[in-house]
């Protein structure tokens, strides 16, 4: 949740985020609706979409890497 400077195209930040899903989804969402009221910038948007794509691949590769781990601890089934 961003808001532009009174005189400068600065933002300034009003809280942190919540490290969850619903947390990305509520600042996605909140920099939707800065954006469409013109307190926000088309780069800003842009920047705050990159971070949580970054913030989801990595996650995704977390899971593959424990899914990954996890076939490892599993012993081979040649037949049922």
């Amino acid at each position: 949740m961003k808001k532009p400077d009174a005189n400068t195209e600065t933002l300034i930040a009003l809280g942190p985020i919540s490290r969850t899903a619903d947390g990305l989804r509520d600042a996605l969402f909140d920099e939707i609706d800065l954006l469409r009221a013109g307190k926000t910038t088309t780069v800003h948007a842009r920047a705050l979409a990159n971070l949580v794509r970054q913030i989801l691949d990595f996650a995704r590769l977390e899971l593959q890497h424990k899914k990954a781990l996890e076939a490892a601890k599993s012993p081979l089934k040649l037949h049922d």
